[in-house]
């Protein structure tokens, strides 16, 4: 559709996420494929229909909501009362205990048999070490372009939510890793990695076929923040890596686990 090429561009021009061009794709395919009409007739129950039709949690239903906001309110310029998307409640998502993983799980994820001619084996580490290093976010990760790393100053410079620009920093291996990658392939064509949206999350449903269970780019985000805090980085330190706007949701991203409550219990008790 010509008008997803130029919401995309929308986007692009306000450094605003292309996640949510990817939930107004899922959305207009539904009205499509049920003859609702996307542009005036869009209801309330049609948007309820949507999502019990996806199944999806409440946290992916906000996000289609802030996306349906944005792109019926924003871009097309619908006034509220005709907007329904507008009319939906951000719905408050139970508080749970997050899923992370640890360092030395890392390369069975890297290991896998993946039979991908423009996802080479070190390209997938070279992503995957990205997003467990850095807690990048996927679309930030898209967005980054090769001028915006720096190896001599072991640190890349991040474009982030809300415009904000925030510096992340290289390990060594990491560092060696991308040198080796830019050896191999010199030239970037769209990104950094000349990599696509569909191929992340191709990786990532390959990923999670294997270990039967989900596995997404927010788990590696959630891991770095328990790998760094657990090497004391501090949980200002960690914000700033994550380019939050409040100490509070960096809280969130390092909530300690039932297993680390009860290991930390015992340990206190055994002294």
């Amino acid at each position: 559709m010509d008008i997803l090429t130029d919401y995309s561009n929308y986007l692009s021009a306000r450094a605003y996420s292309q996640g949510h061009l990817h939930r107004i794709r899922v959305f207009l395919k539904y009205c499509i494929e049920n003859n609702i009409p996307y542009t005036t007739q869009i209801t309330e129950k049609d948007i309820t229909n949507f999502y019990i039709s996806k199944n999806y949690q409440i946290s992916t239903r906000n996000c289609f909501i802030t996306a349906g906001r944005n792109f019926f309110g924003l871009f097309l310029g619908l006034p509220s009362e005709k907007n329904a998307w507008s009319k939906m409640k951000l719905m408050k998502p139970e508080q749970k205990i997050v899923d992370f993983f640890k360092e030395d799980e890392l390369n069975q994820f890297i290991n896998i048999k993946y039979n991908s001619k423009r996802l080479s084996l070190l390209k997938r580490k070279v992503i995957l070490f990205m997003f467990f290093y850095l807690g990048i976010r996927k679309a930030e990760l898209i967005s980054l372009h090769r001028n915006q790393i720096s190896l001599i100053n072991n640190s890349i410079k991040i474009h982030g939510k809300g415009n904000k620009w925030r510096f992340a920093y290289l390990t060594n291996e990491l560092k060696n890793l991308l040198m080796n990658y830019f050896k191999e392939e010199p030239i970037e064509i769209n990104n950094a990695f000349n990599i696509s949206l569909g191929q992340i999350n191709n990786l990532f449903i390959k990923i999670s076929k294997i270990f039967n269970k989900r596995i997404h780019p927010h788990l590696f985000r959630y891991s770095f923040s328990h790998f760094v805090m657990s090497k004391g980085i501090g949980i200002q330190n960690l914000q700033r890596l994550l380019g939050h706007s409040s100490v509070e949701m960096s809280l969130h991203y390092c909530n300690p686990s039932n297993f680390e409550v009860e290991e930390a219990y015992q340990k206190a008790l055994s002294k």
